[in-house]
């Protein structure tokens, strides 16, 4: 599925410089720099509780980089350990457009847009069983187009 992920402070999570920073800084309507596919760690259907991994229309994963000391990065080819997050629902719905989510790392700590937003994104809170902070989440937005139609399709295959 794919997904944009708004941070508090209204601006959207993007891949930039190829996906070397993952920052919370888009004002504009989400694009490819801001489509994430979220895939299942397992290959189980999406739902609360889900290690997912998270790949950016250049087909790289994000990673939360040094033990999530360092900002997280989208410069991954593959998904291992570090480039595998849980996904929780404020409302312990199903994973769905509109839904409220946390991130949380491998390392036990909560995704968080640095500043609420306007920033980069880093895997440095306090995480469960404390509730996640404004910063610590996101919303699940349906991005236009996504990864996987023909025009972004078109787009990779000319850049290649």
């Amino acid at each position: 599925m794919f997904f944009s992920f708004r941070a508090n402070n209204g601006q959207y999570v993007s891949a930039v410089y190829g996906g070397a920073t993952i920052i919370a800084n888009a004002n504009h309507p989400p694009f490819f720099s801001e489509t994430f596919e979220i895939m299942t760690a397992n290959g189980t259907p999406l739902s609360d509780g889900s290690t997912i991994c998270l790949r950016s229309c250049n087909l790289h994963y994000v990673s939360a980089e040094r033990q999530g000391n360092d900002p997280l990065v989208g410069d991954r080819t593959e998904c291992r350990e570090w480039e595998q997050f849980t996904v929780s629902v404020l409302s312990h719905a199903a994973v769905a457009y509109g839904q409220q989510i946390a991130l949380t790392a491998v390392n036990g700590k909560y995704v968080r847009a640095v500043g609420g937003g306007g920033g980069q994104l880093i895997a440095d809170q306090v995480a469960p069983p404390a509730p996640p902070a404004p910063s610590e989440t996101f919303n699940l937005v349906r991005p236009f187009p996504s990864c996987s139609s023909p025009r972004w399709s078109m787009v990779r295959s000319m850049s290649s």
